[in-house]
């Protein structure tokens, strides 16, 4: 059920809303949402006088005068900007940080590309041989860290308290129970292999709701998980130590379906 649906969400996606290469300049005016269409098309009839009327002194004063009024707009908007955005997302810490780092120009970090650790005193720097030595090293973190725990003749049951006599229930999901979800999902969030960005997902929350509502409650009352729902993007992020020590230098952080 999971597949056929992932599949259809998949094609409509593709040929509705398709991937579209943009140019550097695209980048450059989307990395400043202040600029609006109507600056933007200021922007253009500046550039198009800056090669036209700076061959007489009449036309470059004319000129410079435009110049300085469409700079003392661009200013205006920006504070005008990041006022409203700051005050739109005062309860949210990320989306603060994010806009004072813009304002900043905080300098990025050297970032290291090479790829290389050791492990048993070898030194591995095929990326798939990396990936299997990271994933081998955090699946079995835990059977490590108790085989060097002291054994103990007390049970776990010991530490428990009295078992809960009544019954645990999942009641069956409902198809506004989705769409009330997926409405305070938060856009911009990273999605896993097998997600729907959440952009999608909302636009269509009131198509979408009712196969989701079938395959949930079939997962319910059948107690199978879809196999794609099990798979997780790992991303392991160096933190202190050694970079080519598994055991020091690196944290695991996982981002889910």
């Amino acid at each position: 059920m999971f597949h056929l649906f992932y599949d259809k969400i998949s094609a409509i996606t593709d040929k509705h809303i398709p991937f579209k290469q943009i140019t550097c300049k695209e980048v450059k005016l989307r990395s400043k949402p202040w600029i609006t269409p109507g600056i933007k098309r200021s922007i253009q009839v500046k550039n198009k006088w800056d090669k036209k009327f700076l061959k007489t002194t009449f036309c470059s004063n004319k000129f410079k005068y435009y110049r300085n009024k469409l700079n003392h707009l661009l200013k205006l908007s920006k504070k005008q900007y990041y006022t409203n955005f700051f005050q739109d997302n005062k309860y949210n810490a990320k989306n603060l940080w994010h806009a004072i780092k813009q304002i900043v120009h905080f300098k990025p970090l050297s970032s290291h590309h090479f790829v290389k650790i050791i492990e048993n005193g070898q030194e591995i720097t095929n990326p798939k041989l990396v990936a299997n030595a990271f994933n081998n090293h955090f699946a079995n973190i835990g059977n490590d860290l108790l085989a060097k725990m002291p054994n103990v003749q007390n049970s776990s049951l010991d530490y428990l308290p009295a078992p809960f006599n009544k019954t645990f229930v999942v009641f069956p999901t409902s198809c506004q129970e989705i769409q009330d979800i997926i409405f305070f999902f938060m856009r911009g969030k990273a999605t896993g292999p097998c997600s729907i960005p959440i952009n999608v997902l909302k636009v269509l929350k009131y198509f979408n709701s009712t196969p989701l509502e079938l395959i949930f409650n079939a997962s319910f009352m059948t107690g199978i998980v879809p196999t794609d729902f099990k798979l997780a993007n790992i991303i392991p992020v160096y933190k202190t130590g050694s970079r080519t020590d598994l055991q020091s230098g690196a944290k695991i952080i996982g981002t889910t379906v």
